[in-house]
C-alpha cells in the first residue's frame, strides 16, 4: 500500500530544478467545516482552493474556476497522490531553426495554450475523499499568464535522460501541478524554472539545432487523445511565422477580447443520458460479461518484501517503414487491424514462456469515449478537448499450445480479437456501462486511499462478501495491459508545421511497482512497439524473455 508523505511532496522536482515548490500545511478558513481526514494526509495544497480566498478584500473571486471531479477522474488521482502513478507523458526530439525553437518562443506558446486549456492550468483542492475540486487561477495580464505557464515550465540542458528522470525520479507534478512543460536543448541553464522574458524579441538569426520537448499530465485530467492532441496544436502554432511580439498580441487578445475559457466538463456529463430500461439491462449485460470474463495468467514477481524500488525502463523497437509496409498488409489481407495483432502476439509470446494451461489469458484496454459525447443542443463556445474520455474492456484468448502454423494461429487470434473489441466498443450499452464502471472504480480508489492513510483498517480477505453472481465466478487475473495509440501520422499534420521536424516520439506513464504497460503506434510511417515496466519487480529474465520473443513472433509469423 501507498503511505503518503507526512508534508506534500509533489513538487519535488531537484531533477529539474533546485526550486523549491515544497506546498505549506493547509489551514482552512475558520467558518469552514474541519474537512474528515487524518491530520497527515496532502490532499488540499495551499495555493489551491477558492474557499482560501473568497472572504479576503481585494481579490476577484471572479477570476477562480473550478468544478467536482468525476468517478474517473477521482479514481486516477487518489492513487497518484503518493508518487504520481500513472502520471502521463508524450515527448519528442525535433529539429529546426534556433529562432523556431527559441525558450522564449516555446515559453510564449505554452502559456498561450493554458489558455486554451484550463486543466492543464489547473490544481486540485480536497476537503475529503470524496469532495475533490479542479480550480484555476485565471490569468487577468500577460504577466500572470507568463508566470502561471512559467511555473509549469522547465528548460534544460540536453542530456537524454528526461524521461528516466520524470519515471524514476522524485515526482515532477502534484496537486498543485497537473501539468508541466519540458523543454532540453543545447544553451538550456544547468537549472532552473523559465524566466518569462522582459520584453518580446524579434526572431534572431537562425541556425539549425536539435532538442527535447516533453509534456507531463497527471492522467486525472487527460488521456492520450488529449495529449497528441495538444501537441499537434503546439507545433503548429510554434512552426508557425508568427513572432514571439505576434505570440504576445494573441495572449493579450485571449485575456481581454474573450470571455475566458472554461474548464471543461467531465465526461460523464457529456455523455447522453440512458433511459431506465437500458441501463438495466446493461447492468444485467455488464454482470453476464464478467461471469463470462475469464483469465488467470500473469508474469511471476518478486515478493513485495523483497523488491528493490521501483525502476522503470522502456526498451523501444521502431521497424523500418518496408516493414511497417508489410505488417500492414499482412494484417490488411487477413482482416484484421495492427491493433488485433499487437494483442495476439503478447499472447502467444507468453504462452511460449509459459507451460501449457487450459487457463486463458487476459489483457486489458482503454476504450476512447469521444465519438459517444453528445453535441450540445444549443450551440456554443467549443470547450478544450483535454480532459479524461476513456473507457476500458479486456480481452480473453486461450493460452494452450497448439500444432498448428505460429502464421496461421496469430491471424486466427487476431481476428477473435477483433470480434471481442468490436463486441466491447459498438455494444449498446457503452456508455451505461463507462458511467457503472467509473462509479465502481471510484468506489475502490476512495475505499484504498483510506486504507493507505490508515483512516480505515484494510478488510480481511475473509471478510469480503462477493455479490452472489460473482461467487462461482472463474478467476480473473490480467497478465498486462496494452495502449493501442493507432496512426499517430493522422493526427500530427507534419504539413502544417514544415519548419519542425519531429524525429522520434516516446509515451507512457509512471508506474507502480511491478506495473507493465504494451504502447503501440505508428508515427512518420514506422510501427512502434514500446515496454514500460519496473524492472525490479518481475522474476529475473521474464520480462525481457517476452520482449525478444514477442520481436520474434513479427519477425517469424508477419515478416518472413
Amino acid at each position: 500500500m501507498l503511505t503518503p508523505p507526512t508534508t506534500p511532496t509533489g513538487n519535488n522536482i531537484a531533477r529539474f530544478s533546485k526550486v523549491d515548490h515544497t506546498s505549506r500545511p493547509y489551514a482552512p478558513p475558520a467558518a469552514r467545516p474541519q474537512p474528515v481526514l487524518p491530520p497527515s494526509l496532502p490532499l488540499t495544497p495551499p495555493a489551491t482552493s477558492t474557499d482560501r480566498f473568497q472572504n479576503q478584500p481585494g481579490v476577484n473571486v471572479a477570476h477562480w474556476q473550478s468544478r467536482q471531479l468525476t468517478d474517473n477522474e477521482l479514481s486516477y488521482y487518489l492513487p497518484s497522490r503518493a508518487d504520481g502513478v500513472n502520471d502521463m507523458y508524450v515527448h519528442h526530439r525535433l529539429s529546426g531553426a534556433s529562432d523556431c525553437l527559441s525558450e522564449s518562443r516555446v515559453l510564449y506558446v505554452w502559456a498561450y495554450q493554458l489558455l486554451r486549456h484550463p486543466l492543464l492550468a489547473s490544481s486540485i483542492s480536497a476537503h475529503t475523499y470524496e469532495d475533490v475540486r479542479f480550480v484555476r487561477s485565471v490569468p487577468s495580464t500577460l504577466e500572470e499568464a507568463l508566470q502561471q505557464a512559467a511555473s509549469r515550465f522547465h528548460a534544460v540542458p540536453t542530456n537524454g535522460s528526461i524521461i528516466d528522470t520524470y519515471l524514476n525520479g522524485p515526482r515532477t507534478l502534484s496537486s498543485d501541478r497537473l501539468a508541466c512543460l519540458v523543454f532540453a536543448h543545447p544553451t538550456a541553464p544547468a537549472f532552473g524554472l523559465a524566466t518569462p522574458p522582459s520584453s518580446p524579441n524579434a526572431r534572431a538569426e537562425s541556425e539549425a539545432y536539435d532538442c527535447e520537448l516533453m509534456l507531463c499530465a497527471t492522467h486525472a485530467i487527460g488521456d492520450g487523445m488529449a495529449l497528441h492532441t495538444f501537441m499537434n496544436e503546439f507545433y503548429t502554432l510554434l512552426g508557425s511565422s508568427s513572432s514571439v511580439a505576434d505570440l504576445r498580441e494573441m495572449i493579450l487578445a485571449k485575456l481581454y477580447l474573450e470571455e475566458p475559457q472554461p474548464i471543461p466538463q467531465g465526461l460523464e456529463s457529456q455523455l447522453p443520458a440512458a433511459s431506465a430500461w437500458r441501463t438495466i439491462v446493461g447492468a444485467v449485460d455488464s454482470r453476464l460479461n464478467q461471469t463470462r470474463l475469464t483469465g488467470n495468467q500473469s508474469f511471476p514477481l518478486i515478493p513485495a518484501s523483497q523488491r528493490k524500488p521501483r525502476q522503470t525502463v522502456v526498451p523501444t523497437v521502431a521497424y523500418s517503414s518496408d516493414e511497417t509496409k508489410r505488417i500492414l498488409s499482412s494484417c490488411k489481407a487477413n482482416g484484421v487491424t495492427v491493433a488485433h495483432a499487437v494483442f495476439a502476439l503478447c499472447n502467444m509470446a507468453w504462452a511460449r514462456l509459459a507451460p501449457s494451461s487450459r487457463d486463458p489469458c487476459i489483457i486489458y484496454s482503454a476504450a476512447n469515449l469521444r465519438p459517444h459525447i453528445q453535441t450540445p443542443s444549443v450551440p456554443s463556445s467549443p470547450e478544450s478537448f483535454f480532459h479524461l474520455a476513456i473507457g476500458y474492456f479486456n480481452v480473453s484468448l486461450p493460452s494452450l499450445h497448439v500444432p498448428i502454423a505460429t502464421s496461421d494461429l496469430l491471424w486466427h487470434r487476431a481476428r477473435s480479437v477483433r470480434a471481442q473489441m468490436m463486441a466491447a466498443t459498438r455494444s449498446p450499452f457503452v456508455v451505461p456501462r463507462a458511467r457503472r464502471d467509473g462509479l465502481e472504480r471510484r468506489e475502490r480508489a476512495v475505499r484504498w486511499a483510506k486504507m493507505d492513510d490508515g483512516v480505515v483498517e484494510p478488510t480481511a480477505a475473509s471478510e469480503v462478501i462477493s455479490p452472489r453472481w460473482l461467487a462461482d465466478a472463474a478467476p480473473q487475473k490480467a497478465l498486462m495491459g496494452v495502449s493501442m495509440l493507432g496512426n499517430l501520422d493522422g493526427m500530427y499534420k507534419h504539413a502544417a508545421f514544415p519548419s519542425i521536424k519531429l524525429e522520434s516520439l516516446m509515451t507512457g506513464s509512471r508506474q507502480r511497482s511491478a506495473g507493465l504497460l504494451l504502447f503501440a503506434y505508428t508515427f512518420r510511417g514506422q510501427l512502434w512497439l514500446s515496454l514500460g515496466y519496473d524492472e525490479n519487480g518481475f522474476a529475473p529474465g521474464v520480462i525481457a524473455g517476452f520482449w525478444t520473443g514477442l520481436q520474434g513472433l513479427v519477425s517469424e509469423a508477419i515478416l518472413d
